[in-house]
C-alpha cells in the first residue's frame, strides 16, 4: 500500500507531502486507492530551502550594510583628516603672520631707537664743538674760512654762540654809521681804524697789498 509522509528539517520546518509507492504501483504506475500517512515526520539533517535562502539573503544584507558602514566611516575619516589639515595649515599661516608682524614691529622699534641715538649723538657732538656753523647771510650751515688762525669772512658761529651775536651787532652798527655818515648811537668812533677797514672786523679791501704813496717820488723830480 502506498504511503504519504513529511520531513522535519533542522530549522523546525515541516516539508510538503511525499509519497512512497508500493511494489504494485511501481509496475502498474497507478497509486493505490487507499494511501496511508505517517504520523511522525521523518528527521532531516539540513535546514529547509526557504530558511537557507533567507539566511543567504540576510548574510548578503549584512555584508552590504557592513560595506556601506565601512565606506561611510572611511569617507568621514577622510573628511575629518581634510578638516584637520586645513586647521593645521591655518594655524601655521596665522603663526607665520604673527611672527612676521612681531619681527616687523621689532625692526621698526630698533630703527626708531637707532634714530633717537643718532639724534642725541649729533646734539652732543654739536654741543661739544660749540654749536653748528651757519652762513650769516643765508643761514646755511657750513664751516667758516680761517684767516691767520681765526675764523672770519662770511661765515661765523651759529645763532647759539654769543660771539656770533656780538660780531653781527658790531657789523650792523658799523654799517649804519658808515651809511649815515655819523657814528651809531651808543658807539664811539674808533680813530685808530685805518681807512677802508670795517670796524666790525671785516676788511674792506681784498687782494694783494698796494704800495704806499708816502715815499713815492713826484714826477719830474730830480735829485
Amino acid at each position: 500500500m502506498c504511503l504519504y509522509w513529511h520531513k522535519g528539517y533542522m530549522c523546525g520546518c515541516i516539508s510538503g507531502r511525499h509519497l512512497d509507492q508500493c511494489r504494485e504501483a511501481l509496475f502498474t504506475r497507478e497509486i493505490c486507492t487507499e494511501v496511508g500517512l505517517e504520523a511522525t515526520p521523518r528527521k532531516s539533517y539540513f535546514p529547509c530551502y526557504d530558511c537557507i535562502r533567507a539566511e543567504v539573503y540576510q548574510e548578503r544584507d549584512a555584508e552590504a550594510r557592513a560595506a556601506a558602514a565601512a565606506a561611510t566611516a572611511a569617507k568621514n575619516a577622510q573628511e575629518d583628516k581634510r578638516i584637520a589639515d586645513e586647521l593645521a595649515r591655518e594655524m601655521v599661516r596665522k603663526e607665520k603672520l604673527r611672527k612676521d608682524a612681531e619681527a616687523r614691529a621689532q625692526r621698526e622699534r630698533d630703527e626708531e631707537a637707532k634714530k633717537e641715538r643718532d639724534r642725541k649723538a649729533d646734539i652732543e657732538r654739536q654741543r661739544r664743538e660749540g654749536g653748528a656753523w651757519m652762513e650769516a647771510s643765508t643761514g646755511r650751515k657750513g664751516k667758516g674760512r680761517k684767516h691767520n688762525g681765526q675764523s672770519g669772512g662770511a661765515l661765523g658761529p651759529g645763532p647759539g654762540s654769543p660771539t656770533s651775536m656780538m660780531a653781527m651787532k658790531g657789523a650792523g652798527a658799523a654799517s649804519l654809521a658808515k651809511s649815515s655818515g655819523s657814528p651809531a648811537k651808543g658807539l664811539t668812533p674808533n680813530t685808530n681804524v685805518p681807512a677802508g677797514v670795517d670796524p666790525g672786523g671785516r676788511a674792506g679791501r681784498w687782494g694783494p697789498p698796494q704800495k704806499s704813496q708816502e715815499n713815492a717820488k713826484p714826477t719830474g723830480w730830480k735829485k
